[in-house]
């Protein structure tokens, strides 16, 4: 399997889909990905996240609501870094 990501080419070793479910509070959806993926709900509390960047196993959250979040593990206390900004913002 071939997939672009971030202007590079990633190959998997293994090009199945496998059948995973995701929990969402108490939705448990059915996903398909690759045998080399995993998915999992790290938190409810963002306001429109859009994009994602790992800092060692810090997580910082850019999202539409002008809010920066930042989270480190496990991922369940959720930090807001920036508020109110109304420019775009750049990680």
């Amino acid at each position: 399997m071939f997939s672009s990501l971030f202007g590079q080419t990633v190959v998997f070793a293994d090009s199945r889909l496998v059948e995973q479910s995701l929990v969402a509070g108490q939705l448990t959806l059915p996903i398909q990905l690759p045998a080399e993926f995993k998915a999992e709900l790290l938190t409810t509390e963002l306001d429109l996240p859009r994009i994602l960047h790992f800092d060692g196993e810090r997580l910082f959250i850019d999202s539409r609501s002008g809010n920066v979040y930042w989270i480190d593990p496990p991922y369940t206390d959720t930090q807001i870094l920036l508020s109110c900004l109304t420019t775009r913002t750049v990680l």
